[in-house]
C-alpha cells in the first residue's frame, strides 16, 4: 500500500521529509527555515578570509578565552567589520551574518578594543553553538577562488 508522506509546510525547503525543524526557535514542524526565524536576532561574525572554507564546512567555532566564557562571538555590523579588518591581517575581510535566539546568548557591552574598534560596542556570546543560522556572508576586499573582490559582497 503507497502512502503519500506529509511534505514539509516551507515551500522552498528542498529536503524530503514531513517536518521541518527550527534549531532558532526549536519549533519541531516549522513553517520558516532557520535563517528566517522570527525568534531570531540577526548578529555578525568577523573573522579572516582564509577561514571561510573551514566555518563553511564546519561551522563557526567556539572562542575559549572570551570575556564572557565559551561560546561564539557576535556582534553589530560595523564591530564585525572592525574585528574582521583586526583579523584578516592584508588577507582581506569577511563578515558572517547570522541568525541567533537571544535566550542562548550572554551579552555585554564590551569595552573599546584599543586598535580594533572605534568605541565600546554590544556583544553576544552564543553558548549552545547549534542555535544559529548563516543568513549571508560579506566580502570586502578580498581573494575568492583567485578573484579580486573590491568592495562588498553578499552570498550564501
Amino acid at each position: 500500500m503507497n502512502q503519500l508522506q506529509a511534505s514539509c509546510r516551507i515551500s522552498e525547503c528542498k529536503k524530503n521529509h514531513a517536518l521541518h525543524y527550527c534549531n532558532i526557535c526549536e519549533n519541531k514542524n516549522s513553517d520558516h527555515l532557520p535563517r528566517n526565524c522570527p525568534h531570531g536576532i540577526e548578529v555578525f561574525h568577523g573573522t579572516a578570509v582564509q577561514n571561510i572554507p573551514s566555518i563553511l564546512e564546519n561551522g563557526l567555532q567556539p572562542s575559549t578565552n572570551g570575556t564572557l566564557g565559551r561560546g561564539i562571538y557576535f556582534a553589530k555590523g560595523i564591530e564585525a567589520l572592525q574585528i574582521s579588518v583586526h583579523r584578516g591581517d592584508g588577507s582581506g575581510f569577511a563578515v558572517f551574518k547570522c541568525k541567533v535566539n537571544p535566550k542562548y546568548c550572554k551579552t555585554s557591552v564590551h569595552p573599546q578594543w584599543q586598535g580594533v574598534t572605534n568605541s565600546e560596542f554590544q556583544e553576544w556570546c552564543l553558548q549552545d553553538c547549534s542555535k544559529y543560522a548563516f543568513v549571508g556572508l560579506f566580502l570586502i576586499q578580498s581573494i575568492v577562488k583567485g578573484v579580486m573582490v573590491v568592495g562588498l559582497m553578499q552570498m550564501l
